[in-house]
C-alpha cells in the first residue's frame, strides 16, 4: 500500500520512511512490554498491548485514506 501514495519520484521517500519510522516502535515495544510485566504482571501487559492495537487500529481506519479509492 505504501507504494501507492507517491508519485514515482516521491516512492522512494515514502518506503524509507514507512520503513524508518516503525523502528523505535520495534525496539521499544518488547523492552516496555517487559517492563510493565515485570512491574505489574502478564495480564496487564497483554491489557496494554491489546489496547495499543485498538488505537493503531483506530487511527488507521481514521486517518489513513486507501489511495487505491481516488484512482
Amino acid at each position: 500500500m505504501i507504494l501507492q501514495f507517491g508519485s514515482d519520484q516521491q516512492r522512494p521517500l515514502y518506503i524509507g520512511l514507512s520503513n524508518t519510522l516503525v523502528a523505535p516502535a520495534t525496539i521499544l515495544a518488547p523492552l516496555l512490554a517487559g517492563l510493565i510485566a515485570n512491574i505489574t504482571g502478564y495480564s496487564t501487559a497483554f491489557l496494554v498491548s491489546a489496547l495499543g492495537g485498538i488505537a493503531a487500529a483506530a487511527i488507521l481506519i481514521i486517518m489513513v485514506k486507501d489511495p487505491r479509492q481516488f484512482v
